[in-house]
C-alpha cells in the first residue's frame, strides 16, 4: 500500500522551494529504508518574493495613505500566495496591498462596501501620483 501524502508549502526567500522539496524527498528515502512505500510529486513550485520596504512604490503608497489620512501601513512579509512570483521580474518593487478583514479564505469573507471603495480611491491616486514620484526620487 502506498502511502500518499499532499500538502501546501509556502516558502520564503530565506528557506526555499528547492530546500523544502529536497527535505521532503530525503524523507521519502528514509522512510523507504523503515519499508514505508511512498513517493512524492511537486505539482507547483512557486517561488517566494520580497521586495524591499523602502522600494519606490512602497514609499508613494506610504504617502498616498498619508495625504487620505490614513495611518502608514506595516511592511511585512507574509504567507500568501499570489501571481507576483510568475508576473514580477525579480528585483523589481512590488506591494501587496488591498482592502480587507480577517475573514480572508473563510465561509463568511467578505469587505465593507466602504472599504472598496476607499480603496478604489487609493488606488486611482497612487497610479496617477506613482510616475511622478519616481520622476522625483532619481532627481
Amino acid at each position: 500500500m502506498c502511502h500518499c501524502f499532499r500538502g501546501n508549502i509556502r516558502s520564503t526567500p530565506t528557506a526555499n522551494n528547492d530546500q523544502f522539496s529536497q527535505a521532503l524527498q530525503t524523507a521519502v528515502q528514509e522512510s523507504k529504508k523503515q519499508g514505508v512505500d511512498g513517493s512524492i510529486h511537486v505539482d507547483s513550485a512557486l517561488p517566494a518574493l520580497a521586495s524591499a520596504p523602502d522600494n519606490p512604490l512602497i514609499k508613494q503608497l506610504q504617502a498616498i495613505l498619508r495625504a487620505n489620512g490614513y495611518d502608514t501601513a506595516d511592511v511585512i512579509g507574509g504567507p500568501a500566495i499570489s501571481d507576483a512570483s510568475v508576473m514580477i521580474p525579480n528585483g523589481f518593487p512590488f506591494a501587496v496591498f488591498g482592502p480587507g478583514n480577517d475573514t480572508n479564505h473563510q465561509v463568511d469573507e467578505h469587505i465593507k462596501v466602504a472599504d472598496y471603495l476607499a480603496a478604489i480611491h487609493l488606488y486611482t491616486d497612487l497610479f496617477t501620483h506613482f510616475g511622478a514620484g519616481l520622476m522625483e526620487q532619481q532627481n
